[in-house]
C-alpha cells in the first residue's frame, strides 16, 4: 500500500516540476559577398515549461547592438579567428536590474535576433573562405518570479558555416 501511494504521488508531482531551458541555433544564408553583409540569425527557443524573462546581457546574442565579442569566428582554410574590433563591456546584472532591458519568451516560442558582424569583426587577416561561427557564451540570465537572477545554459545546436568571398573588411562606417 505504501509503495502505491508513493508511486501515485511521484507520478503526479513529476509533471509539475519547473523546467527552465533554452536552445540556441544560428541560421542564415551560407554564401555572402563581402564583409559588409556578414549577417545571420540567432534563434533562441524556450524549451522549458514556463515563460522566461531574460536580461539582454551585452555578452550574449540578445544585445547585438552593443557590438561585443560574442562569437568565435574562425576561417577553416587558415584556422585564424577574425579580428575583433568592437567593444568590451563590464556588466553587473544586480546593479542594473531595475533599468535592464529584457526579452520575454513564452513556452515553445522561438525568437530570431539578427546578428550583423560586419562592423564587429575584420576578416582581412583570416582571409576569405568558409567560416565556422560559434557562440562564445551560451549562458543567459533570467529573472525569476521572485525577482532574483538565475543562469540558464542553452543547448547549442552546432556552429553556423558561412562562405565569405569578396571584401574581407567592411567599407561601412562603424
Amino acid at each position: 500500500m505504501y509503495h502505491l501511494n508513493f508511486l501515485f504521488i511521484f507520478t503526479f508531482w513529476l509533471p509539475m516540476v519547473v523546467s527552465k531551458s533554452l536552445r540556441l541555433r544560428l541560421s542564415g544564408h551560407p554564401n555572402i559577398l563581402g564583409a559588409d553583409v556578414f549577417r545571420f540569425n540567432a534563434e533562441l527557443t524556450n524549451t522549458g515549461n514556463e515563460p522566461l524573462t531574460l536580461l539582454n546581457d551585452p555578452n550574449t546574442v540578445l544585445a547585438p547592438s552593443w557590438k561585443t565579442d560574442i562569437f568565435a569566428v574562425t576561417c577553416r582554410a587558415t584556422g585564424k579567428l577574425a579580428s575583433f574590433q568592437g567593444v568590451s563591456v563590464r556588466w553587473n546584472p544586480p546593479e542594473i536590474l531595475e533599468d535592464a532591458q529584457i526579452t520575454k519568451i513564452q513556452v515553445g516560442e522561438t525568437i530570431k535576433i539578427e546578428q550583423n558582424l560586419s562592423s564587429v569583426y575584420n576578416f582581412t587577416l583570416s582571409g576569405p573562405g568558409v567560416y565556422d561561427i560559434t557562440p562564445i557564451s551560451h549562458t543567459f540570465l533570467a529573472i525569476s518570479p521572485a525577482g532574483s537572477v538565475e543562469s540558464i545554459v542553452a543547448d547549442v545546436s552546432g556552429s553556423h558555416h558561412m562562405w565569405l568571398w569578396g571584401n574581407t573588411a567592411s567599407t561601412k562606417a562603424n
